[in-house]
């Protein structure tokens, strides 16, 4: 996954291998999943991190059709 990713898991990643064996490593049996979820259950709490994940995982948020643009405020 590593290699696939172009860089070493971070320590809230782990792997997740589809068929359940975990020597079976091909790119189509592995799954990225991460560990972390949001402090509260509050909806701006929610949208902070789904936002914080899409940063983190931009490649992952255009398989998923999505674009996170950065809105910049006028001052």
């Amino acid at each position: 996954m590593a290699k696939r990713l172009g860089r070493p898991l971070n320590k809230n990643e782990n792997v997740h291998h589809k068929d359940g064996d975990r020597l079976n490593n091909s790119f189509g049996n592995l799954e990225l999943w991460v560990k972390m979820q949001p402090p509260g259950q509050r909806v701006v709490d929610k949208v902070a991190f789904a936002i914080e994940i899409l940063r983190l995982y931009p490649e992952f948020a255009v398989q998923a059709g999505v674009e996170l643009r950065v809105h910049e405020s006028s001052s």
